[in-house]
């Protein structure tokens, strides 16, 4: 591999701009100080031979010409083979450089963290053209119902975009809605990160209708919401319909008994679901009978955590007489419940292998 033999580091206190390169490594400081030592030709050959690229900007000194290579990139005819990872930090409006033109060309993974909400409306613009951006994180930019709303035009036209976290956004339900509107028609996404974004469950009703048709997200994450058991019944009956959800996240939205009861019925007849995550959720025995009922059916669900709920010896018992009927559940976590002794070897009993971890772990299904 070619390496770009630069390494330049600035001495400025509050140096507004770095490179942050690994393979080639290369670490730059503030353009407007490069620039004294680069001419044009060399900063795009430096910038052909980048891999990951790092660029965090303080808000307080952002000048346009922070992105000055990018705009060298889109006017350059020929293609940026080598970049594949660009991480966006606490930037403004002068964004526009890297999202204008072939800015992002080559670009597969995309994280922007703490960036203007103009920012996302120049982003989603450039989504409706880009064919390269298979991975998109905006988690913690707090884009709100406006910014979902740029984002879901983008994805009715998008057709790379594969992974979208939107976590931490404070969208709720108007944005869940524009979202859900647009993955009627999307059917390229298949991993959608939605967490920590104040959903009430009528934006969860907007979802579920558009999980009725779509029939490529895989792997759903609406942990830390406010979907409780009126938006898990909404959900229930999209699960009922769509056998493409292999992965949900549900943990840390009040759900109770009353919404494990309403979902406990649609896994009687789901066979997508492998991996459920239904932590901090108020869970008690009720609610586990009900689930345990489902067990005893499904043949689907291979991991299921259900750490810090209000399960009981009592409610362990229904699990381990589900657990003889069912050989395909592997994972099993019921730490930080009310299970004693008695429910602990009941488990053991029936399968020794799964046991109430005192420190959770296991597939990816929430944390």
């Amino acid at each position: 591999m070619n390496e770009f033999p630069i390494e330049y580091t600035s001495t400025c206190a509050q140096s507004p701009l770095v490179f942050s390169i690994m393979s080639p490594t290369l670490l730059l400081g503030p353009l407007h100080e490069l620039q004294w030592m680069l001419h044009d030709s060399d900063l795009v050959r430096l910038m052909r031979s980048t891999r990951v690229l790092y660029v965090d900007v303080y808000r307080t000194v952002a000048l346009p010409w922070l992105f000055y290579p990018f705009g060298l990139l889109a006017r350059s005819t020929r293609p940026v083979p080598a970049l594949r990872c660009v991480e966006l930090g606490n930037v403004d409006h002068n964004l526009h450089h890297v999202f204008s033109g072939d800015g992002l060309k080559g670009v597969r993974v995309l994280r922007c963290k703490n960036v203007e909400s103009a920012c996302i409306c120049l982003l989603s613009v450039a989504l409706e053209s880009n064919r390269s951006i298979t991975t998109l994180y905006l988690s913690g930019n707090r884009i709100c119902a406006q910014g979902a709303l740029c984002l879901a035009q983008a994805f009715k036209a998008n057709v790379s975009v594969k992974t979208v976290d939107l976590s931490d956004n404070r969208i709720s339900d108007m944005g869940t809605s524009c979202v859900a509107e647009a993955l009627k028609t999307n059917q390229s996404i298949t991993v959608l990160n939605l967490s920590s974004n104040l959903i009430p469950p009528v934006g969860v009703s907007y979802l579920a209708e558009a999980l009725k048709t779509n029939q490529s997200v895989s792997v759903l994450d609406l942990s830390d919401n406010l979907v409780g058991c009126t938006g898990v019944s909404y959900l229930a009956g999209a699960l009922q319909i769509t056998q493409s959800i292999a992965t949900l996240n549900l943990s840390d939205n009040s759900i109770g008994d009353a919404g494990t009861c309403s979902l406990a019925e649609t896994l009687k007849t789901n066979r997508s679901i492998t991996a459920l995550g239904l932590q901090f959720n108020e869970i008690g025995d009720t609610g586990v009978f009900a689930l345990s009922g489902a067990l005893k059916i499904n043949q689907s669900i291979a991991a299921l955590n259900l750490r810090e709920n209000q399960i009981s010896d009592i409610g362990a018992s229904y699990f381990a007489e589900a657990l003889k009927l069912n050989p395909r559940i592997t994972f099993l976590d019921l730490s930080s419940n009310k299970i004693c002794a008695a429910g602990v070897a009941s488990l053991v009993a029936t399968r020794g292998r799964i046991l109430p971890s005192p420190r959770g772990g296991g597939p990816n299904v929430g944390s």
